[in-house]
């Protein structure tokens, strides 16, 4: 059985006894090599943990006025984004550079001066990362970092050999994990594309494949069942109130406060945080009206065009937020909520929107928008419809989420075991 010591490391625990810890200025020196003249033409950029090449012809992000403050880096650097420390805790921030271009000054390159293995270094400092180290070492109103802290580090030295075992074994392991996870997301996105080809196809088409046929007159529509009337959405509804003005602040006093991150796949998601309104936001919230059940309520910013059927009682609209109530008479909720759904739909509604940084729609503009209406009763029978078939594979659907998340974690897991000695790989 392996020898193992006190690494003196909190996060890390115990390594193997024959293993090093010496500050990272003994191994690494940041790479500062300006691209001057505009030496270097590949443009990179950090991604998901990655370094990826930047295409910036298409590329929305914001661009520098020249790439010659840009710092040219070459094969075996490692890169790490340590600014906005402060605001941004789920990012990947370290990648390993594989071929050479170009990054933005603004992140810290580190170059090897001991001819140590960078890709088993750059999996020590990706388990550093997802352990939230760097996080404890920020400091300023942003929490950047620069190289001079960063330098302390405390890292991990066993033999060259064995940093290149553990390197080339994470790079297999990882690869076939990632593999996995690719197909897993592939499978999920045909999930979604059919779901959503299902609920276009029901709410314009209806459930008899043989009913006579007509032009909406609409493109985006085609053709609707012979008796469904293409209607203004404004007719159809009791109400639609925009919850404008400031948020109201989020402290304890009974009144779940929902704002547009909450509402995603159809639904209100509870669990993406804990907000209660304060009392004295509770009158001018009462002025406005509580959402009741049944009610729609649709996002019109980012995330523009998601919608939710209200589900329970003494909840709060924040800003970006749209209530809708239906006229029960003669339009269903749940067949509403599947045809703002649809494709036809979201198209429309993204050619409405405006915005240079960020998609949005005035609620005045959602008046504008068409429905296509069945009967109350082939209404009902839709929703009913849809509200099976999609509960299938929204089940499908967690499965793979599941099944994503516990790969993921299986890869974080492997990397922290085997860069800190826990698993040994054989030379």
């Amino acid at each position: 059985m392996r020898q193992m010591k006190d690494s003196g490391i909190e996060w890390i625990g115990e390594i193997p006894a024959e293993w090093e810890v010496n500050p990272l200025f003994s191994l690494f020196e940041e790479r500062k090599c300006k691209n001057i003249k505009l030496k270097e033409s590949n443009v990179l950029s950090l991604s998901y943990g990655k370094i990826i090449k930047r295409d910036i012809e298409t590329n929305m992000g914001l661009l520098p006025e020249s790439f010659e403050t840009y710092n040219i880096v070459e094969t075996g650097n490692i890169i790490l984004r340590l600014t906005d420390l402060q605001n941004d805790k789920t990012s990947l921030r370290t990648g390993l550079v594989t071929k050479q271009g170009i990054i933005t000054s603004a992140y810290i390159a580190i170059e090897n001066k001991n001819n140590v293995q960078s890709s088993f270094f750059s999996y020590l400092l990706h388990t550093y990362d997802t352990l939230k180290v760097f996080y404890m070492m920020g400091n300023g109103v942003r929490q950047n970092l620069k190289f001079a802290e960063l330098s302390r580090l405390p890292l991990l030295i066993p033999s060259i050999p064995e940093q290149r075992s553990i390197a080339d074994y994470l790079d297999a392991q990882c690869a076939r994990i990632d593999e996995t996870m690719e197909l897993v997301r592939q499978s999920r996105e045909k999930l979604r594309a059919y779901k959503l080809s299902l609920i276009t196809e029901v709410v314009t088409r209806g459930l008899d494949p043989d009913a006579p046929m007509k032009d909406s007159g609409v493109p985006w529509i085609g053709e609707i069942p012979v008796g469904w009337e293409l209607v203004p959405l404004k007719k159809q509804l009791d109400s639609i109130v925009d919850y404008r003005g400031k948020t109201p602040e989020k402290t304890e006093f009974g009144i779940f406060l929902v704002t547009a991150k909450n509402i995603k796949n159809g639904k209100i998601d509870y669990s993406l945080s804990q907000e209660y309104v304060s009392e004295k936001d509770y009158l001018s919230i009462m002025k406005r009206g509580l959402p009741k059940k049944g009610d729609i309520l649709f996002t019109t910013e980012a995330p523009l065009g998601e919608v939710a059927l209200v589900d329970k009682e003494n909840i709060a609209l924040a800003q970006r937020v749209i209530k809708f109530r239906v006229k029960k008479s003669i339009l269903n909720s749940i067949f509403l909520k599947y045809w703002i759904m649809s494709s036809g739909f979201q198209f429309f509604l993204q050619s409405l929107s405006t915005g240079s940084t960020a998609e949005g729609i005035k609620a005045s503009k959602i008046f504008m928008l068409p429905l296509v209406l069945p009967s109350l009763d082939e209404q009902q029978r839709i929703a009913a419809y849809l509200d099976e078939k999609c509960a299938r594979i929204n089940a499908l659907l967690a499965e793979k989420d599941e099944l994503l998340g516990k790969l993921a974690e299986y890869k974080k897991s492997l990397i922290f075991e085997c860069v800190t000695g826990k698993r040994e790989v054989a030379a």
